[in-house]
């Protein structure tokens, strides 16, 4: 629909698209914009050149009624002149609309028209006298349509939803339809794998062969929620799909591994379970009549939820029937990346909070010299780089109250990924031993010969044709012959050994995959290897935890990187970085932790503080130059984008816990947000909710933004917020998965604070006027101030 307004009207345009044009090529609606009750609707058909006019009086106000909503949209874009163009045609100002004044607007839409009538639906639903929620009222209005011409929207993939939920009770019937059908998108089909559907595994069985067609990247983005879903009676069919994608990707499986790990075990704070006796690592401890009984235990206390103790049992089953399916290569492979890793993140949990900074960096060296470092070890948070060789001299303890992290840099050059790299690695051996067998054919001698034609009319060819071809090539294959048989003779055996077809074999043999060398013995293998060229080379550094579960990071960030898509599908030019973690389990005892991506090039507000002793303006100042200075205003620009971004992200999820520790600065100037250990509905000093204000917006923060450019910030912000908006029900579904996970950051009403901060009952206007009211509310509030001073006196971070 697009807007225009000239000399006192206003007109609209609707264009058709796909099957909706087989009636109409467009729409045109003309509504007098100076008071006058003037309608006029013109249907252009297909078949003729003369526009028709019509006048349906429903379908005639529900146009007046996009026609406002379009107005309000422009005004929500320029949004700090809203005030001067309020008028009695915002949309919010109309009259509720009833069930039947909706019925009557369908009833006057052809129903091959149905597109149209879908789009119709949910512009006006901000105005409908309903407690249904969108997708409650579509499928009301659509559904029993859809399903009457269902050979007409194959193509429509944001029908498929109404087609599963319409159909609910009979879905057993339109399984094979679904199949056919232009899925939606990966976030919107999680909703198939929620509790909701967990009594129809049609719709689970579905999900999964649609996700087979997926990339295993793609996958692995949304492998905590999928995982959950294994609690749910259907549990069955998503472990096989599990099982059966990790035979194709060794990537996938790698991360299924470790994951599957963290959810093996359950850990309740202040009560740990039983360690082993056994030496034995990873299963032994799960096994335990010990560990079971204490299990059960807390699910009848209800300190954990049923749901997580049924995972808890599925996930290593998973585990042992994934490294059953691995060849001996794919297991060596895992086993040489997952020893790496684990003797890394073993090294924080040595640590203790009481030894001081030097002791820590000593056992840090110490270690970091004791561990082995083969080939093929890829970067889990970033699996496009392979590790070439450890920097020592860079292990260093990371600040913590009462866990010890560590920070290891590592010099990496590019490759191919885990995938391709072993597929590769694969294919050579495969194609090494038809070269092989190639050479050893042309060195058969003449008696070899003799005694293959002997063996032919001893033993003639099966009457069928496919098995006689079997037989002719294990008669050609002189490697798989027996010992008594054996058509190779010592003279081509001698002859072989001395061909250079035999030293490459050797050479193959020697660096092909290995298997990993005992822990005990890691002082025999070196931490590098020389034949990289430095320029090719690049640092990449992540923290390393024991006794801290980062998979509420892993969440947030998982819903960062949704709103950085949001941001670029909408084409806003707004800033996050998203950086990477993967939870894991290590030692006997399997001790919960995990790995951190370091954001490069950054330093944090609180670094900055103690470093240079000076605001975030006066850093500026000092690093870009004056105000007036191209490379200041850049800096500023760059800023206004993150910060922009940053301030939806945390009102969406109520990131808290918001001290200049927290709080990195790019050296291009842009703001990053860390540590994500208090969002929805927990906050710091046992909930206290202290951090009233929905994002921090401080004083210095306004002051490098000042005047005009904090305007921009306003607008910007105001933007992302409408644009995520239009994706709620990508983040609803991801996010309600995770419900039962046991993470702290749920409680009883989560879901509805969630929904509610989204404003969907309100158009783009009146959510733009919302989101100032929050901003406003945000700036220089006196309760982050406290919270900074609070941090200050306690724990000595920069204010």
């Amino acid at each position: 629909m697009s807007t225009n307004q000239k000399e006192g009207q206003t007109r609209a345009s609707i264009l058709m698209q796909g099957n909706t044009s087989q009636i109409y090529r467009k729409l045109q609606a003309e509504i007098a914009y100076n008071g006058q009750q003037t309608y006029a609707i013109s249907l252009q058909k297909l078949q003729e050149q003369r526009p028709l006019e019509v006048r349906p009086y429903y379908l005639r106000k529900a146009l007046f009624f996009l026609l406002c909503d379009e107005i309000d949209k422009i005004k929500a874009f320029a949004s700090r002149l809203q005030d001067e163009l309020q008028t009695d045609y915002s949309l919010m100002t109309q009259n509720k609309l009833s069930d039947n004044f909706i019925q009557q607007i369908l009833n006057e839409i052809p129903d091959k028209n149905l597109n149209l009538a879908y789009y119709i639906l949910k512009k006006l639903y901000p105005i409908m006298q309903t407690e249904l929620q969108l997708n409650d009222v579509l499928y009301k209005f659509l559904g029993h349509k859809i399903s009457q011409n269902i050979q007409n929207y194959y193509d429509c993939s944001h029908f498929f939803d109404i087609i599963v939920t319409h159909n609910m009770q009979q879905i057993e019937n339109f399984t094979k339809i679904l199949l056919y059908w232009k899925p939606p998108h990966i976030q919107l089909l999680l909703k198939y794998i929620t509790d909701q559907f967990e009594n129809y595994p049609d719709v689970q069985l579905c999900f999964s062969k649609i996700m087979k067609r997926l990339h295993s990247e793609q996958i692995i983005f949304y492998l905590s929620q999928i995982l959950q879903s294994l609690a749910s009676r259907s549990g069955q069919l998503i472990k096989t799909f599990l099982i059966e994608y990790a035979q194709q990707s060794v990537l996938f499986a790698h991360q299924l591994l470790w994951l599957a790990r963290v959810e093996s075990k359950i850990d309740v704070d202040h009560k740990r379970p039983p360690s082993p006796k056994s030496k034995n690592q990873h299963q032994n401890i799960l096994r335990t009549t010990e560990y079971q009984q204490f299990v059960k235990d807390l699910v009848n206390q209800g300190r954990i939820q049923r749901k997580q103790y049924q995972i808890s049992k599925v996930a290593p089953f998973i585990i042992s029937k994934i490294i059953r399916n691995m060849d001996s290569e794919q297991t060596s492979f895992f086993k040489k990346v997952d020893t790496f890793y684990e003797s890394v993140t073993a090294i924080s949990g040595q640590l203790r909070p009481q030894m001081s900074k030097p002791e820590k960096r000593e056992i840090i060296a110490k270690k970091l010299r004791e561990i082995v470092l083969t080939q093929d070890i890829y970067m889990p948070t970033n699996p496009r780089y392979q590790i070439t060789s450890i920097k020592l001299d860079s292990g260093t303890p990371m600040q913590s109250a009462a866990k010890c992290p560590i920070l290891v840099s590592f010099l990496c050059r590019k490759y191919e990924g885990p995938d391709k790299y072993f597929e590769r690695k694969l294919k050579e051996k495969r194609e090494f031993g038809k070269a092989l067998e190639f050479e050893l054919t042309k060195q058969l001698k003449e008696e070899d010969i003799q005694k293959m034609l002997i063996i032919f009319e001893q033993d003639p060819l099966p009457d069928d044709e496919e098995k006689g071809q079997l037989f002719i090539n294990e008669l050609v294959r002189p490697l798989k012959s027996n010992g008594q048989n054996q058509i190779m003779s010592q003279s081509m055996q001698s002859n072989y050994k001395d061909s250079h077809i035999h030293k490459q074999s050797q050479s193959f043999e020697k660096h092909s995959f290995k298997q990993p060398t005992p822990r005990g013995s890691l002082k025999k293998q070196t931490t590098h290897y020389n034949n990289i060229n430095e320029q090719q080379q690049e640092i990449k550094s992540c923290i390393f935890k024991v006794f801290d579960d980062i998979r509420q990071d892993n969440l947030a960030l998982q819903i960062i990187s949704m709103f950085k898509g949001v941001f670029e599908r909408c084409g806003l030019d707004l800033h996050v970085f998203p950086y990477k973690t993967i939870s894991n389990r290590t030692g006997k005892s399997l001790n919960v932790g995990g790995i951190i991506e370091v954001v490069p090039n950054t330093i944090s507000r609180d670094q900055l503080g103690k470093t240079n002793r000076c605001t975030l303006y006066e850093y500026f100042i000092n690093k870009f130059g004056s105000e007036d200075s191209l490379q200041f205003q850049i800096a500023r620009e760059n800023f206004i984008k993150s910060q922009a971004a940053y301030s939806i992200i945390s009102y969406i999820l109520q990131i808290k816990d918001r001290h200049n520790g927290n709080i990195l600065i790019s050296d291009k100037g842009h703001l990053i947000h860390i540590d994500f250990g208090f969002i929805f509905d927990i906050s710091p000093g046992g909930n206290l909710k202290f951090e009233s204000a929905n994002f921090k917006l401080t004083k210095e923060m306004s002051q490098i933004m000042g005047g005009e450019a904090f305007n921009y910030y306003v607008d910007l912000t105001v933007r992302a917020f409408l644009a995520i908006r239009h994706y709620y029900e990508h983040f609803y579904y991801l996010v309600t998965l995770m419900t039962n996970s046991g993470l702290g950051c749920f409680m009883k009403d989560s879901m509805k604070n969630f929904t509610e901060r989204f404003q969907l009952k309100k158009n783009d206007l009146a959510a733009a006027k919302y989101m100032q009211s929050i901003i406003e509310d945000a700036n220089d509030k006196i309760t982050t101030r406290w919270y900074d001073n609070i941090q200050y006196y306690q724990n000595g971070i920069s204010r």
